[in-house]
């Protein structure tokens, strides 16, 4: 069973502001990661238990942990790294799902269409395995299928027979 045209647009009205809100998240992670010091915060624990804060930058690492404000902004940066992250797979997960959700509607509203020409050529006397031949896409590429419908409507098939042999005759 097919989802209805509306049911199909309102969910891609949903994916849509999704990944509108995902990609002003993203930007915001950018921006704010801009504006943070270089470096990396690196942290040890002791074997007495006690926590140890390292800035590492240019394969050098220093200690921080009596800096607690350096420490915090460089813990800030490690968090939304992983922030920033997350939010690029999400938004690649919502550009591919909206493409998909773009595919299938052009098949929707294509089908429909296709009904709706079946349905005029119906009220023109023309009908369906009688005095019409009607196929989809799919029925062109399988070549047994193609010649059955062609021998059910009397259409005689060339296959066997050269082209180039049949030209010169």
């Amino acid at each position: 069973m097919r989802a209805s045209y509306y049911v199909m647009s309102d969910l891609e009205r949903q994916l849509t502001q999704l990944y509108e809100k995902k990609k002003t998240r993203r930007a915001l992670y950018r921006k704010e990661l801009r504006q943070l010091p270089e470096g990396n915060l690196v942290i040890r624990q002791q074997e007495n238990g006690r926590f140890y804060f390292y800035e590492k930058r240019d394969g050098q690492e220093r200690g921080i942990t009596k800096k607690k404000v350096h420490a915090s902004w460089l813990a800030r940066k490690m968090f939304l790294e992983k922030c920033l992250d997350a939010a690029e797979l999400e938004c690649r997960v919502l550009s591919g799902a909206l493409k998909q959700l773009e595919r299938l509607m052009e098949q929707d509203e294509y089908f429909k269409h296709a009904c709706e020409k079946i349905k005029a050529y119906r009220k023109k006397g023309y009908m369906q395995h009688t005095n019409l031949i009607c196929t989809w896409e799919e029925d062109l590429l399988q070549a047994e299928q193609l010649e059955e419908i062609l021998i059910r409507f009397g259409v005689e098939i060339l296959s066997g027979i050269d082209i180039d042999q049949g030209a010169a005759a």
